[in-house]
């Protein structure tokens, strides 16, 4: 490009500027995050999606859905409510499509397990859930129904609360010690209420015991504070109260109910090996970041050693006879 010049012999300012533009390399495609927060979900509906991304291959569902147990579905579905898994899962699949679409043959080689076809499968598997989902409505909800969702609702406040209280404290507990001993026994599965008490239970003798240590002023800047303690010790008894009315219905009365809950562990199942390669590709290349999980953005904080093991759930007091199925 010729240099424009004035009459003073100077190359003017908008010449410079243009070249300038010119000189400067363009985003790679890789960079472009998918869907930030604020996207108009309503544009990433499911039934869109699947008419958007192409078809899995043959075998992928099957695959996929048979590395786990309807027990660990069913663990992992009652920890979300299906309203939420509905609200930000397409937007989720929409962008992890979209970013694979932009990738580059380096960065998809980074995003190893990922696939069109994966997604896709995640798309069909939340289609299956919002036609169970529309079922269980229209023959509107049974009383164990009833009881089922008001102690997933109880459960999944008190799993945030603990989630929480558990990074703050790993912030400031020494790395050695009884109260480090506490911390790492806290037992992240959410799977009865019993369970989810005893561990918030713990989070509050831990937090008593670091208060306890002196350097309140610190505490306190950072959030655990006596108040902390109350509010895991309440939400422990909220947790024991509700799940005790709960275990008053035989959930074998519900089979809809549970059948929903293994629906819901689905769909969160392939959103969260989605979100996680994702994770583990942007520590190689930060141009590389995890899509909008909105609400279901606390299946990145549970780690593979603490999801549910591959044996029968208790749920109520019983064991789920499904396990196998």
């Amino acid at each position: 490009m010729a240099k424009t010049k004035t009459k003073g012999g100077r190359v003017s300012k908008a010449s410079s500027a243009v070249k300038k533009a010119q000189a400067r390399p363009k985003a790679s495609a890789a960079a472009k995050a998918p869907l930030a927060e604020g996207d108009d979900e309503k544009k990433y509906s499911l039934e869109q999606l699947a008419t958007d991304i192409p078809a899995a291959l043959d075998g992928t569902r099957d695959l996929v859905l048979g590395s786990r147990t309807e027990a660990q579905f069913f663990a992992l579905g009652t920890d979300y409510s299906t309203d939420d898994i509905l609200r930000a899962s397409p937007r989720f699949f929409a962008g992890a499509f979209h970013a694979w679409q932009a990738a580059s043959a380096a960065d998809r080689a980074l995003l190893l397990g990922v696939s069109p076809s994966l997604i896709r499968v995640g798309v069909d598997l939340g289609l299956d859930l919002q036609a169970r989902y529309r079922d269980v409505l229209a023959k509107g909800p049974s009383g164990a129904t009833r009881r089922r969702q008001a102690v997933r609702a109880a459960t999944s406040s008190a799993v945030s609360l603990r989630d929480r209280a558990i990074d703050a404290l790993d912030k400031v507990v020494p790395a050695t010690g009884p109260a480090r001993d506490q911390l790492a026994g806290v037992d992240r599965d959410a799977s009865s209420p019993e369970t989810l008490a005893a561990g918030l239970e713990r989070l509050a003798s831990v937090v008593k015991s670091v208060r306890k240590s002196g350097h309140a002023a610190v505490l306190d800047d950072l959030g655990i504070t006596d108040a902390l303690g109350s509010a895991l010790v309440a939400r422990a008894a909220e947790i024991r109260d509700v799940g005790g009315v709960a275990a008053g219905g035989d959930p074998t009365q519900a089979p809809g109910q549970r059948e929903l809950d293994k629906a819901d562990g689905r769909v969160l199942y392939v959103v969260q090996s989605i979100a996680r390669a994702f994770r583990d590709a942007h520590a190689s290349n930060e141009a590389i970041v995890v899509p909008n999980l909105g609400a279901l953005r606390r299946l990145l904080a549970k780690s593979a050693a603490a999801e549910p093991a591959a044996t029968p759930v208790q749920t109520n007091g019983k064991t789920d006879a499904t396990a196998t199925s």
